[in-house]
């Protein structure tokens, strides 16, 4: 929730928005919601949200496969994904 508009410009730069076809967002619940079977929430930086986020989702959305990415700076985030 707390990232600007570089934190964005990282992630269409690391080529993971094109590769994957992912949805970028500000909301858990958006993240969460729907029907899919294999649905994956890559939170970036969780521990920024202030509560649990991993409790979140099993609580309210099981389905989800959630894995947490920590990156320091947008430069820092870039590079994760590249290497993922």
């Amino acid at each position: 929730p707390t990232a600007g508009r570089e934190w964005v410009q990282a992630i269409l730069e690391s080529g993971a928005w094109e590769e994957r076809g992912w949805t970028i967002g500000r909301s858990a619940d958006d993240a969460g919601i729907g029907a899919l079977e294999d649905k994956m929430v890559l939170a970036v930086n969780p521990t920024e949200w202030g509560d649990d986020l991993q409790a979140f989702f099993q609580r309210y959305y099981p389905h989800v496969r959630y894995v947490p990415l920590s990156a320091a700076t947008p430069a820092a985030l870039r590079q994760a994904l590249k290497d993922m």
